[in-house]
């Protein structure tokens, strides 16, 4: 290696070697084939103004957007990308479901937690599904957490054991769906018993249901959906029929209640999503009423309570209030 300073540092002197920089930066600059692609603002519809005397901020205010590609392939780019999203989506699904086959203890925890609204365990299937398993650190945690619930599983039966009825309304509850015995069987499996108002709770729901819970019947009730009253019946008895939407694991169910917040809210009864089923449960003499007539049902529900029978909006129109339901939802009635 030399240490010649003029051979180091030669070229500073060759005027060839500048001038062929130069020359090649001139000619980037002075190119002609360079397409660009104008386009009316769709903020300010190319008036570059976002109202009278304020310019647009998405264009500046000139009024036009400058891009290097046309709308046509910027949309095909887009479409491309969702199509890319969706294969990658269903491929890292298709990758934890298996990762869960191979870890069977960890899916079935994770399964667990998700139908019963473990925030942890939702979050954990989420990053399941985004990147295909969990990291061993998750893992650890998931088996951490199965370690507790089982040692809690067992103290909590045991406590139960002087309950009578109590572990048994909480797992059938549960299982057909309600949210409220789903978080305290969760609860009372991580604490080992339950609280003082929780038990009172849980011993009041199951008096209510003694009475004519599992009474099949001939009613479809498939074709009603809201809040009703019987019309001229008895004004403090109002139920709320609720189906359970796609995102639900209940997807199809048909629950029939007394319309009350989640924690107090009595359940009446059911029906299965299956073709040919029938609703199950207490009420029923009520709901023969309100089938006659489901519109008088709600608008009995509305004058009774103030809010719509169809929606559950509070009534605020004064002809509304005074008919018992809004004209949008009377309207869908036909």
């Amino acid at each position: 290696m030399t240490n010649n300073p003029s051979s180091m540092f030669g070229d500073l002197e060759d005027k060839e070697f500048w001038t062929s920089k130069v020359d090649a930066a001139a000619t980037v600059d002075d190119c002609t084939d360079v397409v660009i692609f104008e386009e009316a603002c769709p903020k300010c519809a190319g008036t570059g103004n976002w109202r009278p005397g304020y310019s647009c901020f998405k264009c500046k205010g000139t009024g036009k957007l400058v891009f290097k590609t046309s709308a046509k392939a910027r949309v095909s780019g887009r479409k491309s990308a969702a199509k890319s999203a969706v294969k990658k989506a269903d491929d890292m699904a298709t990758k934890w479901t298996a990762w869960c086959g191979d870890h069977k203890a960890v899916g079935e925890w994770l399964t667990a937690g998700v139908l019963n609204n473990n925030s942890f365990a939702m979050s954990l299937a989420q990053g399941g599904f985004k990147y295909g398993h969990l990291t061993s650190g998750q893992e650890a945690a998931v088996y951490k957490a199965i370690a507790r619930d089982e040692d809690g599983a067992a103290g909590f039966e045991k406590w139960c054991e002087s309950q009578d009825g109590v572990l048994e309304w909480l797992q059938s509850n549960a299982k057909a769906g309600n949210e409220f015995a789903a978080s305290l069987l969760s609860a009372g499996i991580r604490y080992g018993s339950l609280t003082t108002g929780q038990l009172d709770a849980v011993l009041n729901n199951i008096a209510k249901d003694i009475d004519g819970a599992n009474d099949e019947s001939d009613l479809d009730i498939s074709g009603l959906k809201g809040y009703f009253a019987v019309p001229d019946g008895d004004t403090r008895l109002k139920l709320c029929i609720r189906h359970k939407g796609k995102q639900s694991y209940l997807h199809g169910w048909i629950f029939v209640d007394d319309g009350a917040a989640y924690g107090s809210r009595q359940t009446y009864g059911k029906q299965a999503p299956e073709a040919g089923s029938t609703y199950t449960g207490k009420v029923q003499d009520a709901l023969r009423e309100i089938m006659k007539d489901p519109l008088a049902a709600q608008v009995a529900y509305g004058k009774l309570t103030g809010s719509c029978g169809h929606c559950g909006k509070i009534l605020e129109d004064p002809k509304s209030i005074a008919a018992g339901i809004g004209p949008v939802c009377a309207a869908k009635y036909g």
